[in-house]
């Protein structure tokens, strides 16, 4: 409500195209605060020595690494520590700076990593092709310096150039569109070409991804290994009701230590063990 000259309430009218504008910029005002949290780097490394350990097995192969975390610090730690990772980016700009996404995972000693929810590194740039048309495509900045402008004719996306998928609702319409069609293609290959799925921190709450897995975990001979410090009880009772359901087999197996916790060579020589009633030695049961 709000006073005209005279005094009177005058109530003002918001039209449709206003209201939706006005959230389009709440929605980017909370990704950048996200980012700039985001951006923030981390100095904790322990819990990814198990991934780690998992990279360096001579006994595993490792199909692929999936992560649903915006920042870099999975990524940046092992990449430092001399693991291969494909994301699907290339470096084809003259300045070196920007890698295009091109949906390349060289199978040539690089381990796949796919981002199902973005990154606080991807950004959506355009270019004119013609004076009326213009090409789009995401790219992954290496220095945030160049996210301001590029010499070989790419900018910023006009409208909301961070690409994070944040929300409830909106995640799954954009799982289908451009990159992140691909990114969970890519995933579900990984899926298809593997026996076991190890999960860490991850509450199955995203219907997409827990869809991915359960129809993975239906097929014969797979194993859904789930590591959370919670009794199963209260990790099955938090997830959504088909992934609760998957949880409830016999082809899941709990490790209830926090990931810092869990001895690296016990869980390879875990992973390896080609027993199907396999347990792991700390696990806490209860009534489901």
């Amino acid at each position: 409500m709000q006073q005209s000259r005279a005094g009177d309430p005058v109530q003002r009218i918001v039209s449709t195209k206003d209201l939706g504008l006005l959230c389009e910029r709440a929605c980017q005002l909370i990704e950048t605060i996200v980012l700039e949290v985001l951006c923030e780097k981390k100095q904790d490394f322990e819990h990814l020595e198990l991934i780690k350990a998992v990279c360096d097995s001579e006994v595993l192969k490792l199909n692929g690494i999936a992560t649903l975390a915006h920042d870099t610090h999975v990524e940046s730690h092992l990449r430092a520590t001399g693991v291969k990772l494909a994301d699907g980016f290339d470096n084809t700009l003259t300045d070196q700076c920007w890698l295009l996404w091109k949906n390349l995972f060289p199978s040539d000693g690089f381990i796949p990593f796919v981002k199902l929810h973005g990154s606080v590194d991807w950004i959506r740039i355009e270019r004119h092709i013609t004076r009326d048309t213009k090409d789009s495509t995401t790219a992954r900045c290496q220095q945030p310096v160049c996210m301001e402008s590029n010499g070989s004719g790419w900018k910023l996306a006009n409208i909301n150039p961070n690409l994070l998928l944040i929300g409830t609702f909106n995640k799954i319409a954009e799982y289908t569109r451009t990159i992140m069609l691909d990114i969970h293609y890519r995933f579900r290959r990984i899926l298809e070409e593997s026996e076991t799925l190890v999960v860490c921190g991850y509450s199955f709450g995203d219907q997409a991804i827990n869809s991915h897995i359960a129809n993975w975990h239906c097929s014969e001979g797979t194993k859904l290994i789930v590591i959370d410090p919670r009794c199963p009880c209260n990790v099955i009772q938090s997830a959504r009701p088909a992934a609760a359901r998957r949880l409830r087999q016999p082809t899941t197996k709990f490790i209830t230590e926090p990931m810092e916790d869990v001895d690296t060579c016990k869980f390879v020589d875990f992973l390896s063990c080609n027993d199907p009633g396999a347990v792991w030695s700390s696990e806490r049961t209860c009534s489901l």
